[in-house]
């Protein structure tokens, strides 16, 4: 997902990269999706989009967290001296996932609201 367009009256958010989506707090996304969701028959593509996203984005911060639990795994067994750069890999991991179930939570429960 590149590009998608957001509008509210004479209002329009152009997001370039929705691959940072991940990266705002949770107050941001809110506001976002709250003004995407005031009219959802002008903002359907991003809509369709953001839906289609959040799912894959989900999975892939689910599988990059499973990896790097392994790899601590790895670290301690074999007594690697690097295991604190492993386990704040797993915290950030563990993070994006949380923050990714929480952003599909939120629209989960707007799309509901404006009858998606």
């Amino acid at each position: 997902m590149n590009q998608i367009t957001i509008r509210q009256n004479r209002y329009v958010l152009k997001w370039r990269n929705t691959e940072t989506f991940a990266e705002l707090p949770l107050a941001q996304i809110r506001k976002i999706w709250k003004i995407m969701f005031s009219e959802p028959w002008r903002n359907g593509n991003a809509i369709a989009a953001i839906s289609k996203w959040l799912p894959v984005a989900r999975q892939e911060a689910d599988t990059a967290l499973q990896y790097a639990e392994y790899l601590l795994g790895e670290a301690v067994a074999h007594h690697k001296t690097n295991v604190r750069s492993y386990q704040r890999a797993v915290k950030d991991a563990k993070t994006s996932s949380v923050k990714l179930t929480k952003f599909q939570e939120i629209f989960d429960q707007m799309a509901a609201k404006a009858g998606i």
